[in-house]
């Protein structure tokens, strides 16, 4: 693997960032593997006085008058670790959430991150073979370079918190995953879940967590997920799922969860009207982006304040 990785999370719990710490150290390598740690706090707290950390303070710092593109109180926060690793050179960029834990079926997690992001896939047929190219299949059709991969998990899923609340408490059932990554053909979309997300440097420009601002906080990776396959789409570059897993414990707070998803669920719904119809491309992803945020503010007036941090982060982008 040669290929520079760079690990992102936000925190806001030390303790917490401790216990992962502790959890994942094994992925680390300090020759090609590097945790980049957002605290979405102040200051980088004094236990991590020394380690790739940083905190708001640095945020203002380094980006100055733009330093309100990044969310605050938020784990949209993690943006900032996108633009640092973008920054210092790394190829592949992997950004979890402070309460994953390891999966058994995941002791190369890295690798098999790598892995994914290293296939090639078709974009708008299916091979249902995961290792052969199958008897029929068009030869026209060539393979493209997959830019995004979703880990899945174990344990808690990923739900709204009407679903949480309908659940109510006791465990979950478990699934057994597909065990090899599937491709999201061109022009479908999913949500996508930051907790365990892997991406290229060439889409990473088009994958910013948006400030949602204060009301809209458990929005900001579903629609970051959405704006980055429209770019992907734009540009032949695949999305896939699977494989490695994480373990996910600990469920938010419905309650907290539902009076901030009930702020933007309206826009959410407009927002997926909005990818199925527009077609744009550029001749970048970066330039891709920012003409899917223009529009975004022109086609839906509600999201116009989205548009506007969407432009901020592309601005960022080109000034480097």
């Amino acid at each position: 693997m040669g290929e520079r990785v760079a690990v992102v999370v936000p925190t806001n719990r030390p303790d917490r960032m401790a216990e992962f710490v502790a959890a994942w150290d094994f992925i680390l390598d300090p020759d090609r593997v590097d945790l980049l740690i957002v605290f979405d706090m102040p200051s980088v707290p004094a236990p991590y006085a020394t380690w790739n950390a940083a905190a708001w303070e640095d945020i203002d710092a380094a980006l100055k008058d733009m330093a309100w593109v990044i969310a605050r109180r938020s784990p949209a926060v993690r943006s900032f670790g996108i633009w640092w690793a973008l920054r210092s050179g790394y190829d592949i960029i992997i950004t979890m959430d402070d309460d994953v834990r390891p999966d058994p079926s995941a002791p190369d997690f890295v690798a098999q991150h790598v892995a994914a992001l290293r296939r090639m896939a078709l974009l708008d047929v299916v091979n249902p073979h995961p290792h052969v190219r199958v008897r029929g299949l068009p030869y026209e059709m060539s393979p493209v370079p997959v830019a995004v991969n979703l880990g899945l998990w174990q344990g808690v899923p990923d739900v709204d918190a009407e679903t949480q609340l309908a659940h109510g408490v006791g465990p979950w059932p478990q699934i057994e995953w597909c065990p090899y990554s599937r491709v999201v053909a061109r022009g479908q979309f999913l949500p996508v879940c930051s907790m365990n997300l892997a991406f290229t440097a060439d889409i990473a420009p088009a994958y910013y967590f948006p400030n949602t601002g204060p009301t809209m906080r458990r929005w900001n990776d579903i629609w970051a997920g959405i704006f980055a396959k429209m770019v992907a789409d734009a540009h032949g570059l695949a999305f896939t799922y699977g494989p490695p897993l994480v373990r996910h414990e600990r469920a938010s707070d419905p309650i907290a969860s539902l009076e901030d998803e009930a702020y933007g669920m309206a826009l959410n719904e407009d927002i997926w009207r909005f990818a199925r119809r527009l077609l744009a491309r550029s001749s970048t992803p970066l330039l891709t982006y920012e003409a899917i945020a223009g529009a975004l503010g022109e086609w839906v007036p509600d999201a116009r304040p989205l548009s506007r941090a969407m432009l901020g982060w592309a601005r960022l982008m080109r000034e480097g």
